[in-house]
């Protein structure tokens, strides 16, 4: 982050807003998703922003994807994107995930 003008500006979010500056969307979740990430939502769920770019950009690219995400102790998730729905459904909390428990103890 810098400051300036006594306003601290996150470098991030402003590389994502820049990114999607002019342009043009295939359809209304695409500009969505986009809108939620410069909003940084993914954040909430600690998704870095060059991983939710990578998303975006892989979808953009009319391919899908598997993204997995593990915590220092082995815990997290794996969701398969499909589409700019499913990003969207993703940075909300509402996409289905499959839980990755490796810090739980055996039952």
């Amino acid at each position: 982050m810098s400051k300036g003008n006594g306003e601290i500006h996150d470098q991030g979010l402003l590389a994502i807003k820049a990114a999607f500056d002019g342009a043009q969307y295939l359809n209304s979740d695409a500009f969505d998703a986009a809108s939620l990430m410069i909003l940084g939502k993914h954040r909430e769920f600690e998704i870095p922003d060059n991983a939710i770019m990578e998303i975006y950009g892989t979808l953009t690219e009319g391919k899908k994807t598997q993204f997995s995400f593990t915590n220092e102790s082995g815990d997290g998730y794996i969701v398969n994107i499909e589409s700019y729905t499913d990003l969207v459904a993703f940075m909300q909390g509402t996409l289905p995930a499959h839980v990755i428990t490796q810090g739980a103890e055996p039952g």
